[in-house]
């Protein structure tokens, strides 16, 4: 049995959490394939950037139909995609920290505070959807918020 949220933050329920995350993912995913279309990239070097993106678009309009229509199955694959993204983001920050620590510490810890801000943004996203799933599939047995 997990901890789970009763509701977002600011009082609003999951289920606008859960909206207002997706919505918000969808329009920065669109942003950047825009971005890419626009600054004319290296196919190859753009292209998994690219993917990702795409994929990202895809769960997070999962994700907002998913909490419109009250569908607790649409809701996984924006949590899997995010949990994956998360970790990946994670260690990519930690190891570019890392690489250029000796010559520009304070390059380094911008990388890792920025990091950190991130997965920690995320990672409250992931709670607020996966309680959303939770109160949805009748699973939810709350604690106070954040």
């Amino acid at each position: 049995m997990g901890r789970y949220l009763n509701q977002c933050c600011c009082g609003c329920t999951l289920r606008t959490g859960a909206l207002i995350i997706g919505i918000i993912s969808s329009i920065v995913a669109i942003l950047d394939v825009i971005r890419f279309f626009s600054q004319h990239e290296d196919l190859t070097t753009a292209l998994p950037r690219f993917v990702v993106t795409i994929i990202e678009l895809i769960v997070s309009l999962l994700l907002v139909f998913g909490a419109y229509k009250n569908n607790a199955k649409l809701l996984l694959p924006y949590l899997f995609f995010t949990i994956v993204a998360l970790i990946v983001y994670a260690v990519l920050g930690v190891w570019s920290g890392l690489a250029i620590v000796a010559n520009n510490l304070g390059a380094a810890v911008s990388i890792w505070v920025t990091t950190t801000i991130v997965c920690l943004l995320a990672l409250f996203c992931i709670w607020v959807v996966y309680s959303f799933h939770a109160e949805l599939t009748g699973k939810l047995v709350t604690v106070n918020t954040v």
